[in-house]
């Protein structure tokens, strides 16, 4: 516009503002408008309307920004805006908006995504309203669209989060419960059927007292007190339970408070791990230690009396330690097949196969070993092994053993009545026997060390061989 030099003047209508005022109205609209566009960006909300008849969007700079788009103060086709909206959310959103409009609502809201130019991914939530004209037709519609992809993203994880703790819990085979300051369950997971043989759904309701012993109601109530005065954030403890089929289990508990949002208790949090056949372990190996002191104690004694009796019966250092070495390693064999059996009895068969294997083993032809099965118990393994040890020794030096055609028969069969065994040793085809004249070693192992199997012993030197018999008593016998 062209300068006068003043020779016009603009007329002064009466009440207008002098122009001091008119700037700062200005200026106060352009803080206003610098305050909205800075709320704009904070939030991440864009401003639009929309000129349906002309199917044409004008907007503010932040809302194309949120679009990734260069921002306009021109109309802009809302098919342009349109495209910006992912493939998969364009005709819901389109169809959602004609249903509303359909119904005769004013106000609609969607939630959908768009793909920027550069290719990002975001999450927009529009809320809009339809302004109608006096025929209710509608002419434009106006509203606003808000950034909350960060807030999709939180929701998003928070879900992952509760899916990978839901699934865990339900997958655990550990027992996941809570109960309230009452100790009624309230929740636990499907690892509660497979450890007591209730469904999850049946506990709820039902107080913890249903499923414990008793006498064990103080403990859990003074796990909870400790909770509740601070004294401890979280307890461990042992507890047992009682599933369906009245079978008691032992659980590893760990328990903590849940709080409202004022910060009061409210709840009670757990965790059990089921460790019955630990602590079944945990029982048998202090009892297998308690038995294992027991038995070296016997096994000292049997070593002690050997030495005795051998040291009586022998003239010199060599003939001991050949009698004590074959001694010890007869006890050894027997040791062998307790071990096997974690010291709860021994083959009888087994038993005279390994005794008689250094003499020639059972072969059929030097050795014949006949009988059902049976199983001696822990000490009468040891005896009757030494028993055996000492004639198959004897019958090697002085007996069938010492003939080409000499035979040993071992056998053994169940009493009618009783439940005793008799086991008898008998030989054959060897030297002729005469009584000794002498009573060694293997004569009081033979006599007895085997009565203490609990029945009589016989040992006679025959003159066709030599015949050892003991009735074993059913105390001795493993059924």
């Amino acid at each position: 516009m062209a300068d006068d030099g003043g020779l016009l003047q603009a007329p002064v209508h009466a009440g207008a503002p002098p122009d001091g005022a008119w700037r700062s109205v200005e200026q106060e609209l352009r803080e206003r408008e610098d305050i909205l566009a800075l709320a704009e960006r904070s939030a991440g909300i864009g401003v639009w309307d929309m000129d349906m008849a002309m199917r044409t969007v004008r907007a503010t700079p932040q809302f194309f920004r949120i679009l990734g788009l260069e921002p306009t103060d021109q109309p802009v086709p809302i098919e342009r805006l349109r495209a910006v909206r992912h493939p998969d959310d364009r005709d819901q959103v389109v169809s959602n908006f004609q249903r509303v409009m359909a119904t005769g609502e004013d106000q609609y809201d969607a939630e959908y995504r768009i793909i920027r130019p550069d290719g990002e991914v975001r999450w927009i939530f529009g809320r809009g309203r339809v302004v109608r004209d006096q025929f209710g037709s509608p002419i434009r519609y106006s509203g606003v669209d808000i950034d909350i992809t960060d807030r999709r993203r939180t929701e998003e994880a928070l879900r992952d989060s509760e899916e990978r703790y839901r699934t865990l819990v339900e997958n655990a085979n550990d027992l996941v419960f809570t109960l309230d300051l009452d100790f009624r369950i309230t929740s636990a997971n499907p690892a509660v059927q497979r450890l007591l043989g209730y469904k999850p759904e049946e506990l709820i309701g039902t107080r913890l007292g249903s499923y414990v012993p008793a006498e064990q109601l103080a403990k859990h109530r003074d796990m909870l007190q400790r909770k509740l005065s601070g004294e401890a954030a979280e307890t461990r403890y042992e507890m047992q339970v009682v599933g369906r089929n009245g079978e008691t289990r032992t659980l590893e508990t760990s328990s903590r408070l849940s709080f409202d949002r004022s910060g009061k208790p409210n709840a009670i949090q757990a965790i059990a791990r089921d460790i019955t056949e630990r602590k079944k372990y945990e029982e048998h190996l202090a009892f297998t230690t308690r038995e294992l002191s027991h038995r070296t104690k016997n096994v000292l004694a049997v070593v002690l009396a050997m030495v005795r009796q051998i040291g009586k019966q022998t003239d010199s250092f060599e003939q001991f330690e050949e009698r004590f070495a074959g001694c010890i390693k007869a006890l050894a064999f027997c040791h062998d097949l307790l071990v096997e059996s974690d010291w709860q009895g021994a083959d009888l068969r087994s038993l005279v196969a390994l005794q008689v294997a250094p003499f020639g083993g059972l072969d059929g032809k030097r050795f014949i070993a006949r009988g059902p099965t049976v199983t001696l118990a822990p000490q009468a393994t040891q005896l009757v092994g030494l028993a055996l040890h000492e004639l198959a020794t004897n019958a090697a030096k002085h007996g069938a053993l010492t003939t080409p055609a000499g035979v040993v028969a071992i056998e053994w069969q169940p009493e009618p009545a009783g439940g005793a065994a008799r086991l008898v040793w008998r030989e054959q085809d060897g030297p002729r026997v005469a009584p000794p004249t002498r009573r060694g070693f293997g004569h009081t192992v033979l006599e007895r060390m085997a009565a203490s199997l609990g029945g009589e012993v016989s040992l006679e030197f025959l003159p066709q061989g030599v015949r050892w018999s003991v009735l074993v008593s059913p105390a001795h016998i493993v059924r």
